[in-house]
């Protein structure tokens, strides 16, 4: 959530916190949309080197200025 203030977005989308996991319609319904709900992204990260999801990105490291400009 830090990284995603960093880049000054509001919205953020993480599949296993925005999909209800244990609601089998709620997961089928979404899992069929999210063709749309990622092309409509702005940004997409994906952290696949993480062991859970409290493990944060690997290999990043807070900076105090970002390398590149956002264009709106």
């Amino acid at each position: 959530m830090q990284f995603i203030r960093g880049l000054r977005y509001h919205y953020l989308w993480i599949d296993a916190l925005c999909i209800l996991q244990d609601d089998v319609d709620d997961r089928r319904q979404l899992i069929h949309s999210m063709g749309q709900i990622y092309e409509n992204a702005i940004c997409t990260i994906v952290d696949a080197a993480g062991i859970d999801a409290d493990c944060g990105f690997y290999n990043v490291r807070p900076r105090q200025h970002l390398p590149y400009e956002t264009v709106f």
